[in-house]
C-alpha cells in the first residue's frame, strides 16, 4: 500500500469521531461529579473546568496506572468511598503539602487565599 497524500493522513470523520467521544466523555464526568458533587470539597470552587477527582488516602497516581479510566472505573464500581471533588489547586497542594489541602486551617474550616490575606492582616493589627 502507498504513502497517501498530506491532506489524507486522517479520514474525513475523525473530527466528527473525536467531537463525539469528547461529548460522551463529557456525560461521563458530569455523571461522576453528579455524585461526588460540583465544588471542591475545600475551598468550596464550583468552576467545573477545575474540578478533578481526589483520591482521600492519596494512591491516584498508582491506580490512574492500573485502570484506563477513573471516571468510568468509578461508575462501574457504584461510587465508592475514598474519593472526593477537589479543584486542581487543591488537588496540587494537597499532593505537595503531604496530604493535607493547603485550603484548610488547622481549625478544620475552609478559607481561600484572599480570606487568609484578611484574616493575617486582622490579626496582625490587632
Amino acid at each position: 500500500m502507498g504513502e497517501r497524500p498530506l491532506e489524507q493522513k486522517t479520514c474525513k470523520a475523525c473530527n466528527t469521531c473525536l467531537e463525539a467521544n469528547r461529548s460522551k466523555e463529557a456525560k461521563v464526568r458530569a455523571q461522576v461529579l453528579d455524585h461526588y458533587g460540583w465544588e471542591c470539597a475545600c475551598c468550596g470552587d464550583p468552576q467545573a473546568e477545575f474540578l478533578q477527582i481526589d483520591h482521600v488516602d492519596g494512591g491516584g497516581s498508582q491506580h490512574r496506572k492500573e485502570i484506563p479510566s477513573t471516571y468510568r472505573w468509578l461508575i462501574r464500581n457504584g461510587f465508592p468511598d475514598g474519593f472526593n471533588t477537589l479543584c486542581a489547586n487543591c488537588n496540587v497542594g494537597k499532593h505537595i503539602n503531604g496530604g493535607v489541602c493547603p485550603s484548610i486551617t488547622h481549625e478544620g474550616r475552609y478559607m481561600t487565599a484572599s480570606s487568609r490575606v484578611i484574616t493575617e492582616t486582622r490579626a496582625e493589627a490587632l
